[in-house]
């Protein structure tokens, strides 16, 4: 609260949240921002309010990591049983209602973030995390209804997307950080990235 109250009174006219895990699964740190629970709301009132009254807007980053989860106690999740390029993790296929779990989990934060008095939400759809798990072919080899080609590598994303807006409203930002390149062999391409984003804009993306 403190260091978003010193970026807005210094005249910062619009600041993100560092990223906030959606569901408990997706925690990627110790003490990380949560918002996958309704009785954190009142601590995000706060600092939500105070970054007002500072002068500044403030929004919400809402994230799932995945498999690339940092913590012991987390039971990671993944679109495949692909050994994390970043931690190690390998964890088993994601099970149709693992993957609705989690769909549901970003749009029920989205809520939450509205409720709080944020200014916007700000999809973390990058870096490694659940969303960008799914979007490359290196990390999601499924060869089902959310993986198998780039048009069903995007329906994760796109549904996260459309149960986001209906959480919010036609008229609350909703914004997204994509990856677009994974940089290594075989993995996510810059054409099937723009493609993307297109569907993503033209399902509601700001």
């Amino acid at each position: 609260i403190e260091l978003h109250q010193r970026l807005a009174a210094a005249g910062v006219a619009m600041s993100i949240l560092g990223h906030a895990y959606v569901h408990p699964r997706g925690q990627y740190l110790e003490r990380q921002t949560g918002i996958h629970d309704d009785t954190l709301i009142p601590g995000l009132r706060r600092l939500t309010d105070t970054v007002h009254a500072a002068g500044g807007i403030i929004v919400a980053q809402l994230a799932h990591a995945g498999s690339q989860t940092r913590v012991a106690s987390v039971a990671p999740l993944a679109p495949s049983p692909i050994a994390n390029a970043l931690v190690g993790n390998l964890t088993a296929e994601a099970e149709e209602t693992e993957i609705e779990e989690a769909l549901d989990a970003f749009a029920a934060a989205a809520r939450r973030a509205k409720v709080a008095g944020f200014d916007g939400v700000h999809l973390h759809g990058a870096n490694g995390y659940l969303i960008s798990q799914f979007s490359s072919p290196i990390a999601n080899i499924r060869n089902d209804r959310w993986g198998g080609d780039a048009e069903r590598r995007s329906r994760f994303f796109t549904e996260l997307l459309l149960r986001v807006r209906g959480a919010v409203g036609p008229d609350f930002p909703v914004t997204a950080k994509v990856g677009m390149i994974d940089a290594v062999d075989g993995g996510l391409q810059l054409d099937e990235s723009i493609e993307r984003v297109g569907k993503l804009a033209n399902a509601g993306l700001d």
